[in-house]
């Protein structure tokens, strides 16, 4: 399931809070952010965002790029939602138990269970459920070091490096949270083959209305679809 892998990344739209960085230490700041992202993601329902994506390949030399929007809505522990509809045409959702990447280019879906893809991919299983981990538990699965703090077109960020302590597709991500709203604006992946994707995230806005049905896709007539 390869081509599931485009959206993984979206982990970063776990919700982060404010902290002072002037009177502790490493330690300390990341327990902070951690912390207060666990306490501000109570506050989130629904997400809209664009979303800029650059792959790098490492065996081949190049880079693929893809924009498109993504939405989330925070149903409940096991019933998060997530739908992504890329200017390409391809359109990912989370809806339920189930994951669907629908390609109307070759007109094909490719349908699979959320938990089994889980169970092979703690970077999924964590972006599934964000709002059910606490901080204590993303320690558990994660090495997690607080780098510092950096701009990201003119915003400041904290930035955090994540390291699987499991069996993982991903050797390690990062996330630069923004310090005004507190949410992951971008998020760099880098699988075990060293290929890099690279997401971030712009016009966000939260808790706007979002019905459940703008997470169902429609195939077209005729579409082939797989079930794994």
């Amino acid at each position: 399931m390869k081509q599931l892998k485009i959206f993984f990344p979206a982990v970063a739209l776990l919700v982060a809070a404010s902290f002072s960085t002037s009177t502790v230490g490493a330690n300390g700041r990341l327990d902070q952010v951690l912390n207060r992202m666990q306490q501000a993601a109570k506050g989130i329902t629904t997400l809209y965002a664009k979303m800029n994506q650059v792959k790098r390949l490492k065996d081949i030399g190049g880079r693929e790029t893809n924009s498109g929007d993504i939405i989330f809505k925070h149903k409940g522990k096991g019933d998060d939602r997530v739908r992504i509809n890329y200017d390409n045409g391809q359109q990912v959702s989370v809806d339920g138990k189930e994951i669907i990447l629908y390609q109307p280019s070759i007109n094909q879906a490719i349908i699979t269970n959320r938990n089994a893809l889980s169970s092979e991919n703690q970077e999924f299983a964590f972006f599934s459920t964000p709002y059910s981990l606490t901080a204590a538990q993303l320690k558990s699965r994660y090495t997690v070091v607080h780098l510092g703090e950096e701009q990201v077109g003119g915003v400041t960020t904290s930035v955090l490096k994540l390291t699987p302590k499991g069996k993982s597709s991903v050797r390690e991500m990062k996330w630069w949270v923004d310090h005004s709203s507190w949410l992951p604006i971008k998020t760099e992946v880098v699988e075990q083959n060293e290929d890099v994707s690279t997401f971030t995230l712009s016009n966000m806005k939260l808790n706007g209305g979002i019905a459940d049905s703008a997470f169902k896709i429609k195939f077209r007539p005729g579409t082939k679809v797989i079930k794994g």
